[in-house]
């Protein structure tokens, strides 16, 4: 019975799972991609 209540809870989280990490991983690209041009701006 729990683990079909963990079942249930892991299906919830992992959609909530997926959409954070894929907003954090545009932010590291977007970090990125301003670090590189401030830098060759600078030189």
């Amino acid at each position: 019975y729990i683990f079909l209540m963990r079942q249930k809870l892991a299906l919830k989280y992992k959609r909530k799972i997926e959409i954070v990490s894929s907003v954090t991983l545009l932010l590291i690209a977007l970090g990125g991609i301003f670090y590189s041009g401030s830098t060759l701006l600078n030189q």
